[in-house]
């Protein structure tokens, strides 16, 4: 089974993590679903299994293989994250929506008219 490879995508049911399991390249009729170098069931070799975890908060990584029953015949170890930081040391940065340009109205010069000439600090006369 090293040929082919397993998937996991990790979402939350009704808050609870659960993870989606699919793999392909298994013969034998049964297989066994490891995480964290644990069998934790044996199941039918249908190509697909959800461990529903039953966390409801915080961090949490857990790292699954997929191995033909009774053997070591295992396919490529995944790794589902649930909050926490990124993977792979990529800094997280909070996008924020573009700050728009405060405009204020400060009086400059002189105008004859309304003794003050009022200008933008956003650029641009007002008279």
């Amino acid at each position: 089974m090293k040929s082919e490879s397993a998937n996991a995508h990790g979402h939350r049911v009704q808050g609870r993590h659960t993870v989606n399991l699919s793999w392909n390249g298994a013969t034998p009729a049964n297989i066994d679903i490891l995480r964290e170098a644990v069998v934790i069931t044996t199941v039918p070799n249908n190509g697909a299994y959800t461990d529903s975890i039953g966390v409801r908060r915080g961090n949490a990584r857990y790292t699954y293989k997929v191995c033909e029953a009774a053997t070591q015949n295992c396919s490529n170890e995944v790794t589902v994250r649930f909050g926490g930081p990124p993977l792979y040391g990529f800094k997280a940065r909070k996008l924020r929506p573009p700050m728009r340009k405060r405009c204020d109205w400060v009086s400059r010069t002189y105008h004859p008219l309304f003794k003050s000439r009022h200008v933008s600090r956003c650029g641009g006369s007002l008279f």
